[in-house]
């Protein structure tokens, strides 16, 4: 037995010097290292740019275009426009004429315009599509509305509400100019605007020029004097002008 077990043990032992000769240890298992998880850095996103729509234009609201200030910040697609009644150039000569002498005065710096007109709306400021649907209402609203001969009576030094320019004007008091503008401003409210200004003054400006004064000096307009004679001008439309497009809404 003794003999078979040393045979045994011996066989077992040359087995194993066979496989670690002597000298050598069998290696040791190495220790599992923890995975370092890398964390990769996030590339930031790139913001896509907006389309030119939505992009506001090198304009702001305290520059000026054509020599006009802008109140309201101008982005790109929207457009400038107003509801007005036009003077044929024959009635714009005839209002220049009997106001020549405030105009001719040197010390009195007025600027003349080119092209007076009278008035219905504030400026409106909207995106090009919704100047169709003011459009369309308009000449709803006007529809019933007749062509009429209108009559200025007076004349008026009027202030604009930041109180930095002032305006020389004929004045009309006729009804058919107050109910075209009553049209006009229940269709510019409906459409979220604001309406005419309250106790409006009908008139045609003829010239303007700057003064010093703040917003505490609105509404300071001269008193009426009565012309030395009165100016009339034939109402056959009332026009919409939006950026460089007109309406036209021919009146009965």
């Amino acid at each position: 037995m003794e003999a078979l077990l040393s045979g045994y043990l011996s066989d077992e032992g040359e087995a194993e010097a066979e496989a670690h000769p002597t000298g050598t240890k069998r290696p040791a298992a190495a220790p599992a290292r923890p995975r370092k998880r890398r964390k990769k850095a996030k590339e930031a996103a790139a913001v896509p740019e907006l389309p030119e729509m939505f992009k506001p234009a090198a304009q702001g609201g305290s520059d000026t275009a054509k020599g006009r200030t802008r109140h309201v910040e101008h982005w790109a697609g929207m457009w400038s426009g107003y509801v007005y009644l036009p003077c044929d150039p024959a009635t714009a000569d005839a209002m220049r004429e009997v106001l020549s002498e405030p105009l001719a005065c040197p010390s009195a710096n007025w600027a003349p315009i080119a092209t007076p007109h009278v008035s219905l709306s504030r400026q409106l400021y909207m995106q090009q599509h919704d100047v169709a649907l003011l459009s369309a209402d308009l000449a709803e609203a006007l529809k019933g509305c007749a062509a009429a001969a209108v009559t200025f009576t007076h004349w008026q030094v009027l202030r604009n509400d930041e109180g930095n320019t002032e305006f020389l004007a004929v004045v009309t008091h006729d009804a058919c100019v107050a109910g075209l503008l009553e049209a006009v401003d229940d269709v510019v409210a409906a459409a979220g605007h604001l309406r005419y200004y309250r106790d409006p003054v009908l008139h045609a400006t003829l010239a303007t020029r700057p003064v010093r004064g703040g917003t505490d000096d609105r509404g300071s307009n001269g008193a009426q004097i009565a012309l030395a004679r009165s100016v009339e001008m034939q109402v056959d439309a009332v026009l919409y002008k939006a950026g460089n497009k007109h309406s036209v809404f021919p009146l009965l």
